[in-house]
This record gives structure tokens, sequence and C-alpha cells, in this order.
């Protein structure tokens, strides 16, 4: 498995276009949000900054890969990502706002 920083990520998620509520492109900016916060522990105030979304964005998009991980659409729509950046999400329940790790 080839290992990834970041950087990397963070470059992908501001190529993704801002302001589409396209079911794939939310798809692909909550993955990349959610390894931004569950894999390299940055906190939604610093994902905000250092992306210029709002925090209640990353705080609602950072949750989206933990509930549909087993949905194939979306699946689909974040393969190309998955492949580039692997991040086991179902290892991840939500407890009352808290994350845990299986």
């Amino acid at each position: 498995m080839k290992d990834y920083t970041q950087a990397e990520v963070l470059q992908s998620l501001l190529n993704i276009t801002k302001k589409s509520r396209k079911r794939i492109l939310v798809d692909q900016r909550s993955y990349l949000i959610s390894i931004l916060a569950f894999k390299f522990k940055l906190t939604e105030y610093e994902i905000a900054n250092l992306t210029g979304f709002n925090r209640n964005t990353i705080h609602y998009n950072k949750k989206l890969p933990i509930t549909l991980c087993k949905d194939p659409q979306y699946m689909e729509n974040v393969y190309s990502l998955s492949q580039r950046y692997p991040f086991d999400h179902s290892e991840l329940v939500i407890r009352k706002n808290n994350y845990f790790k299986l």
C-alpha cells in the first residue's frame, strides 16, 4: 500500500469544485475531508483554514464516509480516490458526536 501525505490529500481536495452539491463531488470532498480529520488528526478549524470551507461544512462532511462506507453509489463515486488514498472508514463508529476506532 502506497503511503501518502497530508499535502497530497489537501491538494486533491482543493482541486474539487467548492460550490457544487452534485453527489459525486460531495462524496469525493467528504472522503478527503474525513482522511484529513481522522488519519492526520486535523481539527475542523484547521481543515477550514487550509481549504477555505466553512467549519460547519467540514463537520458535516467528515461524518459522511462513516455512514456511507457500505453504500454502492458512494463506493463508486470515491473509487479513484480510495485507490490513491486508502483509508478504512468502516473501522470508525459514531457515538454521541465522538468517533472511536473499533
